[in-house]
């Protein structure tokens, strides 16, 4: 099987691009969209503009994706939902404590903090 990596490269640089215009544009309905993408990188890309855009419209679909088969991506969930400070997800979060991935602990732990945190 042979790759075209400058086309893969490419591909890749468009799909960032077209995130980061929905991300300007605050396009929260398109960027839960892409949370359904074949492409691991392209579902990081979308969680990590729905935590930098703030609308707690995302912190459902979110949720969702802490069940992401990808661990990368499950990293940036737990990031994204600290930022959004939104109590639904504490009882997931808190699952989240036991994935398999180290980081993930780690990083739900300390989104759970964030939660906490902005009660106080």
């Amino acid at each position: 099987m042979s790759y075209d990596f400058n086309k893969l490269l490419s591909d890749a640089v468009s799909e960032v691009s077209r995130i980061s215009k929905m991300q300007t544009n605050r396009d929260v309905e398109g960027l839960i969209e892409i949370l359904k993408d074949e492409k691991s990188g392209s579902r990081s890309e979308a969680t990590l503009a729905l935590g930098n855009i703030g609308d707690l419209r995302a912190v459902e679909p979110l949720i969702q994706s802490l069940k992401d088969k990808d661990a990368s991506v499950r990293r940036v969930v737990a990031d994204a939902l600290g930022k959004l400070q939104d109590e639904r997800a504490v009882d997931p979060l808190n699952k989240a404590l036991i994935d398999p991935d180290d980081e993930v602990r780690r990083r739900a732990a300390e989104a759970l903090g964030n939660i906490k945190s902005k009660k106080i």
